[in-house]
C-alpha cells in the first residue's frame, strides 16, 4: 500500500510543471571549498552527541548514530572566532574531548570515537 501511494505521489509530481525559486538565494550555487566538515566515526554501540566550544560558549554541532560515520558542517561562528574544542558524550558514558584546534574555514577534520 505504501509503495502504491509513493507511485501515484511520484507520478503526480512529475505531472505538475516544475516551480521556480523565489528567492535568488535558491539560484546560487555554494563554493564548498569555503566549508568546513568534521567527519565523526562513531564506533560505540551508542549515540553519540558532538559539541563545538569555542571562547564564546558550546553548541551542539550534530548527533551520530552506533557504528556509524557522519560529516558534520562546521559552521562559520565558530571557525571566525579562532580556536575550537571539539567534544563528544556518548550516550551514558563519560565525554570524551579533542582539546583547542586552530581550524581554519574549508578545513576537513576527522574524529574518531573508539570502541568500549
Amino acid at each position: 500500500m505504501f509503495i502504491m501511494a509513493a507511485l501515484v505521489a511520484s507520478s503526480i509530481a512529475s505531472s505538475t510543471t516544475p516551480a521556480t525559486p523565489h528567492h535568488p538565494r535558491h539560484t546560487a550555487t555554494v563554493d564548498s571549498s569555503g566549508i568546513t566538515l568534521v567527519e565523526v566515526q562513531n564506533d560505540r554501540k551508542v549515540p553519540v552527541t558532538v559539541y563545538a566550544q569555542d571562547s564564546w560558549g558550546e553548541a551542539t554541532i550534530g548527533v551520530v548514530p552506533p557504528d556509524s560515520t557522519v560529516t558534520i558542517r562546521l559552521r562559520d561562528r565558530f571557525v571566525n572566532r579562532g580556536d575550537v574544542d571539539f567534544f563528544v558524550q556518548p550516550r551514558g558514558q563519560p565525554e570524551q574531548e579533542t582539546g583547542y584546534l586552530a581550524v581554519q574555514r574549508g578545513e576537513r577534520l576527522g574524529i574518531i570515537v573508539p570502541p568500549r
